[in-house]
């Protein structure tokens, strides 16, 4: 029977083909060394081995966990199979035997969408393998038709890959079952897969290995088995138990757990009742979202259809159960951006973009073609005039809220403090963006995960300003990875390195993408955009030339290098606009935007974009004023010279300053003096110690503010640190004077040597106020530096005492700390007296004084000194001025406060 056995096979209940054995022996199951190979539910990797005898067949089962039955009974161990009998193996696959002379039985068509893509699975797997020799790609595919296969670099090997970052013998590949298992070698550089390194894996279709080094070469494996669809990445969570309450949050006693750092330890809770289900958000740091309306803490009824959104996570409920899709595929679009500056310059040409997920794509082009204003209306950080972004099929800027969360941002400047350590800075920035119930062993879990990711675990003790520019700017990405956002946006992250380190920051980013983000970057370096997916040049004016695989980019140009296509794009009477035209007529059009755009369904956006969301305020003061504390300390030269200060104008004051000079019978005119440097050195300085500490921070603050950064507390934290500054600089300042010029007689209310300190410490924060005025209109150091003169130098010329003030300069000098300082210091120090006591000792004063002295009650006095002819209660004018020291520096914070929120137009459209 040898020559004549015919084995007819069935799938669901339908024939699907024939198998005609060419040996006497031969096996059957689901792993391709198999001699019929079947790949359906049920069948083993080695199922079954038959023998041909005569005119039986012997089969024998191969392992216990194997069906079988025969014409309807269970089998074990060896049977004989007649002509005729029916074999099963399991409840999807059967076959009889027959002879090949026997009557033609031919297949029918399955009609089943799953049989169909089951059936078809004829063809091998493949693996492509992609390198770049001299920034030349090339690409091969490998037809794995065998049992086994080994990769690596020299000749012996079945898979030749021929550069220096793989190893001679580097992996293997075995056939498993109806895929195949890829184990490393103990290769130098290793697999990488999703990002990290591993030893082994059983691949599935269009799954991506990564071969790199620490230079940044990089080879990549693609793994394609079309036969064999691409498993759901959905996960189902049943709440159709008897369960009334349904709790959903990050911790493992909630009945549905997600697991992501942005969702709250409880987040939401669903309410079951008889016919109605209801959804309660339960506090949670970052939302709940019913069809992406938000809903509060009051409880808000589903249906079935609607769709949950939580952090990263997308939900739909159907009334027994929440589908989850995965919360990694992001799918960004642009559709026709455009943006103007002015009425006439164009920053953005009517562009549209198709980013799928998981990819790294590069945005590419000259000085002023847009690059970074695509970046920013992608992102959502200054949005376009016209024109939609779209993530998953949803405006972006409408649903900004939504998505907030799932962002990740780095500008060119460093968005974390340099004078940190890395960990530091990291563990500060997790408190501020991860919900208040995380805890700080999370915390440390997290922040060891993204070390990791960044490859910077050996440097997290590190101050972050020793840093080489190349891991500060990993430092950075390491900042927005806490959060862990799958959409990723960098502004030129290899702007200023070196060729090396550029190409290993690509090939970081590469690993990230693979990780499970999708990756936007801008740069103006080509260097190493061989490793994205995809590329967009843009030319002058916002046009965009061209946007697919970077390989195809040099055959649209016309180009052999990367570099050349900047003299293709250089601006003349008709270029780029040539090229932005031939790219929309291209078929490379049709294929990366026209023909992704075309499952969208576009709506017309109504809606701004939402404003950012908040945390508790006191918290984050609390986290704020902390970190700036420990930036103060970090920083000990800095803090040593804020220290220093007031000790030596203090000194040097006294030196000059005179003895004795509160007693009855001195020049008024000394105490005067020493009371003015006073006033000036508390308005100078405050303004000095706080007119950098915002504008230094615009980067950081800019980027934290788009997370969920609230303007009141953020200047709050700095006041009040500022402030215990100012504090002890008022000390040690007024204190040293004191104790070498002597304490006036008395006060006030209380002792004169404590009204001094009150008045000067309301003085120095009149100008902490101002400086943090300015340090909010100045959009750098340098020029909030060149600002400070401008307003100390009226100061001192509007103090009243250099100079008679009358009219206009009168009424200005009432807005001027350094008056009512000034007014204010004389009150406690009591200058009237010694103006008033200057007959009785022979000396004249500026005005007939035949009237006693009562040093409370400016009513009787005939001199105007401290009151500058108001008259009333000593008591009162004190009051008077330190209320209006208050008054100016609540005045100068909420300028402050006002210009700071007004840096908000950037998400405003314009």
């Amino acid at each position: 029977m040898t020559n004549n056995t015919k084995i007819v096979l069935s799938a669901y209940g339908r024939i699907i083909g024939e198998y005609l054995p060419d040996t006497a022996s031969f096996t059957i199951g689901s792993d391709l060394t198999n001699n019929l190979v079947l790949n359906y539910p049920e069948v083993v990797s080695h199922h079954l081995k038959a023998v041909i005898e005569a005119e039986n067949l012997t089969i024998e089962k191969l392992r216990a966990e194997a069906p079988l039955t025969i014409n309807g009974t269970v089998r074990e161990g060896t049977t004989i199979v007649k002509p005729g009998d029916r074999i099963q193996l399991g409840g999807v696959v059967s076959f009889f035997v027959t002879q090949r002379n026997s009557e033609n039985i031919k297949p029918q068509e399955p009609d089943s969408p799953m049989l169909k893509t089951q059936f078809a699975r004829k063809e091998a797997p493949r693996l492509k393998v992609t390198y770049f020799i001299n920034n030349i790609e090339h690409t091969k595919e490998y037809i794995l038709d065998k049992p086994r296969f080994r990769i690596g670099r020299s000749e012996d090997n079945d898979i030749v890959i021929p550069v220096s970052v793989i190893s001679r013998w580097h992996a293997d590949l075995s056939a498993s079952g109806d895929t195949f298992f890829i184990r490393d070698l103990k290769s130098t550089n290793g697999l990488i897969y999703n990002g990290e390194h591993l030893d082994e894996l059983l691949l599935k279709n269009e799954d991506i290995l990564r071969i790199g080094d620490a230079l940044g070469n990089i080879v990549t494996l693609s793994y394609l088995d079309y036969g064999k669809p691409i498993p759901s990445l959905e996960t189902v969570f049943d709440i159709s138990s008897e369960l009334e309450v349904i709790t959903i949050g990050r911790t493992p006693d909630n009945v549905v757990v997600l697991n992501f750092p942005q969702v709250s330890a409880h987040h939401a809770v669903i309410t079951k009742g008889q016919n109605l289900a209801k959804i309660q958000d339960l506090g949670s740091t970052n939302g709940t979202f019913i069809n992406d309306k938000k809903v509060t803490r009051k409880s808000v009824e589903i249906f079935p259809g609607d769709k949950l959104q939580i952090a990263g996570y997308r939900l739909t409920y159907n009334g027994k159960n929440l589908t989850q899709f995965d919360s990694s595929q992001i799918w960004l679009d642009g559709v026709a951006l455009s943006k103007k500056a002015g009425s006439t310059r164009i920053l953005l040409n009517n562009i549209s973009v198709s980013i799928k997920p998981l990819e790294l794509v590069a945005l590419v082009g000259g000085s002023g073609a847009g690059k970074s204003t695509l970046m920013d209306a992608l992102n959502g950080f200054r949005p376009a005039d016209e024109g939609q972004v779209i993530i998953n099929g949803e405006d972006y800027y409408v649903n900004f809220a939504t998505y907030r969360n799932q962002l990740g941002y780095v500008p060119q400047d460093d968005i974390i403090h340099r004078e940190l350590t890395v960990e530091r800075a990291l563990y500060y920035l997790a408190k501020l963006r991860l919900p208040p119930d995380t805890k700080k062993a999370e915390i440390k879990v997290r922040i060891e995960e993204v070390l990791k990711d960044v490859e910077l675990t050996s440097s997290r003790n590190v101050e972050i300003t020793r840093l080489s520019g190349g891991q500060r700017k990993r430092a950075s990405i390491a900042a927005e990875l806490i959060a862990r956002p799958v959409l990723f946006f960098l502004d030129e992250p290899t702007s200023g390195l070196d060729p090396g380190l550029d190409k290993k920051l690509m090939f970081l980013l590469r690993r990230l993408a693979d990780a499970g983000r999708t990756v936007v970057l801008v740069t103006h370096a080509t260097a190493n955009i061989n490793v994205c997916d995809k590329v967009a040049f843009l030319g002058k004016g916002g046009r965009l030339c061209y946007f697919g695989p970077p390989a195809e980019a040099l055959k649209f140009f016309e180009v052999n290098e990367f570099a050349d296509i900047y003299s293709k794009l250089e601006a003349t009477e008709n270029n780029p606009a040539e090229w932005e035209d031939k790219f929309r007529r291209s078929a490379d059009y049709q294929t990366y935007i026209a023909k992704p755009q075309s499952r969208l369904n576009l709506k017309p956006n109504t809606t701004a974009i939402p404003t950012i969301a908040k945390q508790k305020p006191f918290r984050q003061f609390s986290l704020l004023a902390l970190r700036y504390i420990e930036l103060l300390f970090r920083d000990r030269v800095n803090l040593l010279v804020l220290l220093l200060q007031a000790p030596i104008i203090g000194l040097i004051l006294a030196m000059v300053g005179g003895q004795n000079i509160w007693n009855i019978g001195s020049s008024p005119a000394d105490g005067q003096r020493i009371l003015f440097m006073l006033s000036i050195a508390g308005v100078w300085l405050g303004t000095n110690n706080s007119a950098r500490e915002i504008t230094k921070e615009n980067a950081i603050y800019l980027r934290e503010r788009m997370v969920n950064l609230g303007v009141v507390p953020y200047i709050l934290s700095k006041v009040i640190v500022l402030a215990i500054l100012s504090l002890v600089q008022t000390l040690m300042l007024v204190g040293i004077v004191l104790l070498i010029v002597g304490v006036p007689p008395h006060g006030v209310f209380f002792s004169a040597f404590f009204e001094l300190c009150l008045g000067v410490f309301l003085t120095t924060l009149g100008g902490v106020g101002m400086g943090l005025f300015i340090s909010t209109i100045a959009s750098n150091t340098d020029k909030a530096i060149s600002i400070v003169p401008v307003i100390l130098i009226p100061q001192i010329i509007l103090a009243g005492v250099i100079f008679d003030l009358n009219g206009p300069s009168k009424a200005l000098s009432y807005a001027t700390v350094s008056r009512w300082s000034l007014e204010a210091l004389g009150t406690s120090a009591d200058l009237n007296q010694l103006y008033f006591s200057q007959p009785t000792m022979g000396i004249s004063v500026p005005c007939e004084s035949d009237k006693g002295y009562d040093p409370r009650n400016y009513s009787t006095n005939p001199c105007e000194i401290n009151s500058r002819g108001e008259h009333g209660t000593r008591e009162g004018q004190l009051l008077l001025r330190l209320v209006m020291l208050g008054t100016l520096f609540v005045v100068f914070l909420g300028l402050a406060i006002f210009f700071q929120k007004r840096k908000d137009r950037r998400w405003q459209r314009r």
